[in-house]
């Protein structure tokens, strides 16, 4: 199974999805979503397959906006595949921030541009 480089794993993401922060701490993240205020989101890289991976600032709150939207033992291009088809941007966006390969592709050949 791929392994998740080593870096940042929480990401923030703006609301208008033009900033993109990594952070190695939640509670760090966290106070920077909330600081962009409404609709920023924290994605958590290396959540397990039923995790909470995504939460976005809710009336000035963090709130668990996706579970289980990838896996990280998966490895970066599979889980930005997965994400791009689910029309993930958040999680997208953190993925390739990461280093996701944008021309990367999953076990089953296809690519987040597919």
């Amino acid at each position: 199974m791929p392994e998740m480089p080593e870096g940042q794993r929480f990401y923030v993401i703006s609301p208008d999805n033009a900033v993109v922060h990594g952070f190695a701490v939640q509670a760090g993240a966290e106070a920077a979503a909330v600081a962009f205020g409404e609709d920023a989101h924290v994605v958590d890289t290396m959540a397990g397959a039923y995790a909470p991976s995504l939460f976005r600032v809710i009336d000035g709150k963090m709130v668990v906006d996706g579970q289980g939207l990838f896996d990280y033992r998966l490895g970066l291009e599979t889980n930005l595949v997965e994400s791009a088809n689910r029309r993930a941007l958040p999680i997208v966006l953190a993925l390739l921030k990461k280093g996701a390969d944008p021309n990367g592709r999953d076990a089953k050949g296809r690519s987040a541009l597919n």
